[in-house]
């Protein structure tokens, strides 16, 4: 039996306007709260939408207007989510950077007790160490050589704060896997752009907004 059309799987999780599925998961991640979010395995697809949100609702607003759906079957597993802009759908694969000495839990457990200066060094070295840590991430796909990764577009979520992540810099680390991907895109928590395009999506070649924070979501209080 053949493989299903992204077409069909996207018709089957039913696209959504990007804007309208982050407000969604918005609430959702609220009621969830930092602990279970970001340490429980069963809220992975959680935080999937929610980057297929983010990054949907950034190009819909700034780019061209889109849809997205989380592929929540067991087909096409090596996509996460889909786009589809007018007729043309394309599967995303997300994957997440973050230094190599941390834990994601860790930093969500005590962000509300830590101040500006206690980030201040960890945005320091983000800015330095940033750009070969989303590289790292982008080689450990490209080495899995998915059947069709030509055809795959990568979305990098850049999980640790930054001062001032030069998009140059990043785009030099990540330009030996640009013929691997479709696409190759990085969101952090308020900020998407694209480091490669090899297929018919526009390029965002500047960092643009991408509306509220994890930040803003979990703890708004402290805002």
């Amino acid at each position: 039996r053949s493989a299903p059309r992204p077409a069909q799987l996207l018709h089957h999780s039913r696209g959504h306007e990007p804007a309208k599925m982050l407000e969604i998961v918005d609430n959702e991640m609220e009621q969830v709260g930092n602990r279970s979010l970001f340490n429980s395995p069963k809220h992975q697809k959680l935080r999937e939408k929610w980057c297929a949100a983010k990054f949907g609702a950034a190009y819909s607003t700034v780019v061209e207007h889109c849809l997205v759906a989380v592929n929540e079957s067991s087909q096409r597993i090596e996509a996460d989510f889909f786009l589809k802009i007018g007729r043309s759908i394309y599967p995303f694969q997300i994957c997440e950077a973050m230094p190599p000495d941390r834990r994601r839990g860790d930093e969500y457990k005590e962000n509300r007790n830590e101040s500006f200066s206690d980030l201040t060094p960890k945005a320091q070295r983000g800015a330095v160490e940033g750009p070969e840590w989303i590289a790292s991430q982008v080689g450990k796909k490209a080495a899995k050589r998915y059947a069709g990764a030509h055809l795959l577009n990568l979305l990098v979520y850049a999980n640790f704060p930054a001062t001032r992540l030069e998009i140059n810099r990043v785009r030099m680390a990540v330009v030996r896997y640009q013929s691997v991907f479709a696409s190759i895109w990085v969101l952090n928590d308020l900020l998407l752009v694209s480091m490669s395009i090899g297929n018919d999506l526009r390029p965002v070649g500047h960092w643009i907004g991408t509306g509220k924070s994890i930040a803003e979501t979990l703890w708004p209080e402290a805002m």
